[in-house]
């Protein structure tokens, strides 16, 4: 028996709840070394001293080139759980408990692992559309240049009027010329190309879309003090940040609505918008649009159970921020550094869960206790 392949991990992906009266446990072995394994469990908090324990024989799921993934869904198991695992291999039969192997049991249920509580806090619940997605995490800079390659050189190119940048030659159009690729490797999400200025793409691209949530993420800035503000870098910020809103949302809300549901819609505004930033009235002013959009619809989309929320970062470390100087801002800083681009994802990623239902109407900062 190859017991170094042997893993359980408690409390992780190997033993949780999927609802409140479905325990789900796994365990690791080396590809067809096991010939039987069978799950110990009993009440944790049982009064009993040895605990009472119910077998149940687990079963290969999945498989790789080097392992075996077992697993056994438990209905109705206590509360409090803990457990052993019984493996059989044609040499021999041991017991596996708190990552110990051994001949015989002992009688004290501290050394079993232990799911101490299956709390319905604790148990995450995937959207249905998530269920069937299969998503393909791209780093754009790393992914492809062009067609199926990358050039492994710093880049600074023009896509479609913006300014691409990166240190492995990475770009959106790498991303776009390979959809056929992506495909290919089973990926179900879809890419959507349209101009969030122009209303008619945007119809086009969403008409016929239905989605649990949006994240509202496209923004653009073209800094300059108003008295040399031109026409042009106000009405694109304003079309971009602020009508943008209008042209996504528009086609993509009434069929949350008519179809019952119970969605997540996701806006990105900006420090600049709760306090002002010097340069930027045009940034500021169409982020402070998005602030009062957000919480209008939050109130109109309350009562079917859609909620409408706005994330306002301070200084992330994106292409953004290219030209500001660094230095001089993180003095600014309360924490005295730079924002991260997945700490905003992470907000992101909290109010689409099942957990932010009764959050809406709410502008959240993530900005390291920076107020401009």
């Amino acid at each position: 028996m190859n017991k170094s392949a042997i893993l359980h991990i408690p409390m992780s992906q190997y033993a949780y709840g999927t609802d409140e009266d479905h325990v789900t446990i796994r365990l690791r072995t080396a590809k067809d070394d096991i010939k039987r394994c069978w799950l110990h469990f009993g009440d944790r908090a049982c009064r009993l001293t040895p605990v009472i324990f119910t077998e149940a024989e687990m079963h290969v799921v999945a498989s790789c080139e080097l392992f075996d993934y077992y697993e056994v869904k438990l209905v109705h198991p206590y509360k409090r759980l803990c457990y052993y695992f019984r493996l059989e291999s044609e040499t021999e039969e041991t017991y596996y408990y708190g990552d110990c192997f051994s001949a015989k049991l002992v009688d004290d249920r501290s050394e079993y692992y232990q799911l101490p509580f299956n709390h319905r806090a604790d148990i995450v619940r995937p959207p249905d559309w998530a269920k069937d997605a299969v998503i393909y995490n791209i780093f754009p800079d790393s992914f492809a240049t062009g067609k199926t390659y990358i050039s492994g050189r710093p880049t600074k190119s023009t896509f479609e009027g913006n300014v691409v940048r990166g240190k492995l030659g990475g770009c959106l159009k790498g991303i776009t010329e390979n959809v056929d690729y992506l495909k290919k490797l089973g990926v179900n999400a879809e890419i959507l190309k349209f101009d969030i200025k122009n209303r008619e793409e945007c119809a086009k691209a969403l008409s016929d879309k239905l989605y649990y949530g949006v994240v509202l993420n496209a923004g653009i800035a073209r800094d300059n003090v108003f008295p040399l503000l031109e026409g042009d870098e106000w009405d694109d910020v304003i079309q971009t940040n602020l009508t943008g809103f209008y042209n996504v949302l528009k086609p993509l809300v009434m069929p949350m609505i008519s179809n019952r549901i119970k969605g997540r819609i996701i806006t990105m505004s900006s420090v600049s918008a709760l306090s002002g930033n010097r340069g930027q009235i045009n940034y500021s002013a169409s982020k402070a649009g998005i602030i009062g959009a957000t919480r209008s619809l939050a109130l109109e989309l309350a009562k079917r159970g859609i909620t409408v929320n706005c994330i306002a970062p301070g200084v992330i470390e994106t292409d953004m921020i290219k030209d500001v100087p660094i230095d001089e801002v993180k003095k600014l800083i309360p924490m005295k550094r730079l924002g991260q681009a997945k700490e905003v994802a992470s907000l992101a990623n909290y109010l689409m869960s099942e957990g932010a239902a009764y959050i809406t109407g709410q502008v959240i900062s993530v900005n390291g206790g920076l107020y401009l």
